[in-house]
């Protein structure tokens, strides 16, 4: 249709005057509500806020991993691995007395020392299984997937080291005399 005014077509219409599918125009949308736009604010600004922690656990996980896969023993430093961490620990869940944490010290200590002793006893037939483990896997592999696999096993092999050395170092190696003070 021809607009006098304007000299050209109409915009909006069709030759029977009304909206293009032939009616008339929809009546727009009416403008949102305070409460709506309130709960639309609110919903992004918790998936900004979602967003932010998942960014936030991403980041530092990732730190994490690159930190055990380069620097294991920085992580096993602060692992609770000692006398003291455990009955810091224990204090804090069981709220010991002073003289249940003064007992329990010196018989940690102790336990401490003899898991050593069994560990330093059975680790090489511990890492025999391992040996014996690795091989099957490897069997299996594609030589892509060896590569990758051998670095797993540096990777967890630098850790197992280096919490052997935070265990094994705070613990005294055995006597050959018997302390008559342990049970």
């Amino acid at each position: 249709m021809v607009s006098a005014v304007t000299g050209g077509l109409e915009t909006g219409g069709n030759e029977t005057g009304g909206h293009e599918t032939g009616g008339p125009a929809p009546a727009p949308a009416p403008p949102p509500t305070p409460a709506a736009t309130r709960r639309a604010g609110v919903v992004v600004l918790a998936l900004v806020f979602a967003a932010g922690v998942a960014t936030g656990a991403a980041g530092l996980l990732a730190g994490v991993v690159r930190t055990l896969r380069t620097h294991p023993e920085r992580l096993v430093a602060r692992l609770p691995l000692g006398t003291d961490a455990v009955l810091d620990r224990l204090d804090r869940r069981l709220d010991l007395t002073p003289a249940q944490r003064a007992a329990l010290g010196p018989a940690l200590a102790r336990r401490r020392a003899s898991a050593a002793v069994v560990w330093r006893a059975t680790r090489p037939a511990y890492a025999a299984l391992l040996d014996s483990a690795r091989a099957d896997v490897e069997a299996q592999l594609t030589a892509g997937q060896r590569a990758r696999f051998a670095r797993l096993v540096a990777e967890r092999a630098a850790l197992i080291a280096a919490v052997e050395r935070g265990v094994l170092d705070a613990a005294p190696a055995p006597s050959a005399t018997p302390d008559p003070a342990r049970p």
